[in-house]
Protein backbone atom coordinates (compact mmCIF):
# COMPACT_ATOMS: atom_id res chain seq x y z
CA UNK A 1 0.00 0.00 0.00
CA UNK A 2 2.75 2.53 0.97
CA UNK A 3 4.71 1.48 -1.94
CA UNK A 4 1.76 1.74 -4.26
CA UNK A 5 1.40 5.69 -3.09
CA UNK A 6 5.27 6.06 -3.53
CA UNK A 7 5.30 4.79 -6.97
CA UNK A 8 2.04 6.65 -7.81
CA UNK A 9 4.29 9.72 -6.75
CA UNK A 10 6.70 9.13 -9.24
CA UNK A 11 4.77 7.96 -11.88
CA UNK A 12 0.70 8.41 -11.75
CA UNK A 13 -1.57 5.34 -11.99
CA UNK A 14 -3.98 7.56 -13.90
CA UNK A 15 -1.26 9.20 -16.22
CA UNK A 16 0.06 12.67 -16.34
CA UNK A 17 -2.11 14.00 -18.43
CA UNK A 18 -5.48 13.00 -17.02
CA UNK A 19 -3.83 13.80 -13.23
CA UNK A 20 -3.33 16.80 -14.52
CA UNK A 21 -6.42 17.55 -15.00
CA UNK A 22 -7.66 16.32 -12.12
CA UNK A 23 -5.46 19.01 -10.16
CA UNK A 24 -7.05 21.55 -12.43
CA UNK A 25 -10.30 20.54 -11.86
CA UNK A 26 -9.59 20.54 -8.07
CA UNK A 27 -8.13 23.98 -8.33
CA UNK A 28 -11.45 25.31 -10.32
CA UNK A 29 -13.61 23.68 -8.29
CA UNK A 30 -12.05 25.93 -5.00
CA UNK A 31 -13.66 28.74 -3.36
CA UNK A 32 -11.14 31.19 -3.53
CA UNK A 33 -10.57 33.55 -5.72
CA UNK A 34 -8.62 33.44 -8.68
CA UNK A 35 -5.55 35.35 -7.46
CA UNK A 36 -6.24 34.15 -3.90
CA UNK A 37 -5.59 30.27 -5.61
CA UNK A 38 -2.74 31.91 -7.68
CA UNK A 39 -0.74 33.44 -4.84
CA UNK A 40 -1.26 30.44 -3.21
CA UNK A 41 0.53 28.26 -5.83
CA UNK A 42 3.45 30.73 -6.13
CA UNK A 43 3.69 30.47 -2.94
CA UNK A 44 4.37 27.01 -3.25
CA UNK A 45 6.56 26.54 -6.22
CA UNK A 46 8.66 29.41 -4.92
CA UNK A 47 9.07 27.69 -1.28
CA UNK A 48 10.49 24.63 -3.29
CA UNK A 49 13.52 26.51 -4.47
CA UNK A 50 14.82 26.26 -0.14
CA UNK A 51 16.49 23.13 0.90
CA UNK A 52 13.74 22.29 3.38
CA UNK A 53 11.87 19.23 2.15
CA UNK A 54 10.22 18.28 4.72
CA UNK A 55 9.00 22.31 5.40
CA UNK A 56 8.03 22.78 2.00
CA UNK A 57 4.37 22.16 2.53
CA UNK A 58 4.05 23.76 5.71
CA UNK A 59 6.14 26.43 4.68
CA UNK A 60 4.02 27.48 1.95
CA UNK A 61 0.30 26.74 3.36
CA UNK A 62 2.06 29.13 6.32
CA UNK A 63 2.95 32.19 4.25
CA UNK A 64 -0.36 31.58 2.02
CA UNK A 65 -2.05 31.69 5.63
CA UNK A 66 -0.50 34.85 5.96
CA UNK A 67 -1.10 36.61 2.69
CA UNK A 68 -5.14 35.38 2.67
CA UNK A 69 -4.13 33.11 -0.20
CA UNK A 70 -5.14 30.17 -0.63
CA UNK A 71 -3.50 26.94 1.81
CA UNK A 72 -4.64 23.87 -0.24
CA UNK A 73 -3.65 25.43 -3.37
CA UNK A 74 0.10 25.91 -1.80
CA UNK A 75 0.24 23.24 -0.72
CA UNK A 76 -1.03 21.73 -4.25
CA UNK A 77 1.73 24.18 -5.28
CA UNK A 78 4.57 22.85 -3.24
CA UNK A 79 3.65 19.06 -4.56
CA UNK A 80 4.17 20.12 -8.24
CA UNK A 81 6.78 21.92 -8.37
CA UNK A 82 8.71 20.48 -5.62
CA UNK A 83 8.53 16.88 -6.81
CA UNK A 84 11.08 14.30 -6.86
CA UNK A 85 11.43 14.95 -10.96
CA UNK A 86 12.35 18.93 -10.09
CA UNK A 87 14.00 19.31 -6.89
CA UNK A 88 17.66 18.35 -7.50
CA UNK A 89 17.88 20.51 -9.89
CA UNK A 90 16.22 23.58 -8.31
CA UNK A 91 18.57 22.58 -5.18
CA UNK A 92 21.33 22.89 -7.29
CA UNK A 93 20.98 25.86 -9.06
CA UNK A 94 20.07 27.41 -5.46
CA UNK A 95 23.80 26.07 -3.86
CA UNK A 96 25.13 27.78 -6.90
CA UNK A 97 23.41 31.17 -6.46
CA UNK A 98 23.91 31.13 -2.71
CA UNK A 99 27.99 30.06 -3.46
CA UNK A 100 28.16 33.25 -5.81
CA UNK A 101 26.62 35.57 -3.53
CA UNK A 102 28.86 34.09 -0.52
CA UNK A 103 31.99 34.72 -2.71
CA UNK A 104 31.17 37.61 -3.71
CA UNK A 105 31.07 38.97 -0.12
CA UNK A 106 34.85 37.10 0.68
CA UNK A 107 32.56 34.08 2.72
CA UNK A 108 33.80 30.48 3.10
CA UNK A 109 32.11 28.18 1.07
CA UNK A 110 32.05 24.76 1.21
CA UNK A 111 32.38 23.24 -2.37
CA UNK A 112 29.53 20.24 -3.32
CA UNK A 113 31.35 16.98 -3.27
CA UNK A 114 31.12 14.71 -6.36
CA UNK A 115 29.78 11.92 -3.99
CA UNK A 116 26.92 13.72 -2.09
CA UNK A 117 24.99 11.28 0.23
CA UNK A 118 22.40 11.73 3.13
CA UNK A 119 25.18 11.44 5.42
CA UNK A 120 27.63 13.48 4.56
CA UNK A 121 24.33 16.49 4.21
CA UNK A 122 23.21 15.52 8.30
CA UNK A 123 27.00 15.90 8.95
CA UNK A 124 27.58 19.04 7.26
CA UNK A 125 23.99 20.78 8.29
CA UNK A 126 24.43 19.36 12.08
CA UNK A 127 28.62 19.99 12.15
CA UNK A 128 29.44 23.19 10.03
CA UNK A 129 25.66 24.33 8.80
CA UNK A 130 27.34 27.49 7.38
CA UNK A 131 29.69 26.57 5.39
CA UNK A 132 27.33 24.36 2.91
CA UNK A 133 23.58 24.61 4.34
CA UNK A 134 23.47 28.61 4.76
CA UNK A 135 24.95 29.51 1.07
CA UNK A 136 22.61 26.70 -0.17
CA UNK A 137 19.69 27.95 1.66
CA UNK A 138 20.80 32.07 0.76
CA UNK A 139 20.52 30.82 -2.89
CA UNK A 140 17.18 29.06 -2.66
CA UNK A 141 15.98 32.47 -1.15
CA UNK A 142 16.90 34.53 -3.56
CA UNK A 143 15.51 32.15 -6.42
CA UNK A 144 12.22 32.25 -4.68
CA UNK A 145 11.95 35.69 -4.27
CA UNK A 146 13.30 36.06 -8.36
CA UNK A 147 10.71 33.07 -9.63
CA UNK A 148 7.35 33.93 -6.89
CA UNK A 149 6.13 36.44 -9.29
CA UNK A 150 6.84 33.97 -12.70
CA UNK A 151 5.33 31.51 -10.47
CA UNK A 152 2.01 33.81 -9.72
CA UNK A 153 1.38 34.98 -12.85
CA UNK A 154 1.63 31.28 -14.57
CA UNK A 155 -0.72 30.51 -11.94
CA UNK A 156 -3.56 33.36 -12.63
CA UNK A 157 -3.38 32.13 -16.13
CA UNK A 158 -4.11 28.12 -15.43
CA UNK A 159 -6.72 28.94 -12.82
CA UNK A 160 -8.36 31.21 -14.99
CA UNK A 161 -8.64 29.13 -17.97
CA UNK A 162 -9.61 25.88 -15.64
CA UNK A 163 -12.09 27.46 -14.25
CA UNK A 164 -13.49 28.81 -17.05
CA UNK A 165 -13.66 25.17 -19.19
CA UNK A 166 -14.42 23.78 -16.01
CA UNK A 167 -17.73 25.67 -15.65
CA UNK A 168 -20.05 23.48 -13.54
CA UNK A 169 -23.20 23.18 -16.05
CA UNK A 170 -26.79 23.44 -14.68
CA UNK A 171 -28.44 20.43 -14.14
CA UNK A 172 -31.19 19.17 -16.58
CA UNK A 173 -34.66 20.26 -14.64
CA UNK A 174 -35.98 16.86 -14.53
CA UNK A 175 -40.46 16.57 -14.11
Amino acid sequence: MLMRKFLNLLWPQMGWKRYGRYLALRLARLSDTNEEIARGLAHGGAISWTPLPGAHAVLSATLAWVTKSSPYAAVIGSLIVGSIWTLPFMWLAAYWVGFYFFSIFGLNVKQMPDNFTWDFLMNEITQNPFELFLPWLIGGVVLMLLTWPLFYHGSLWVVRWARHHHKRKPKAHTP
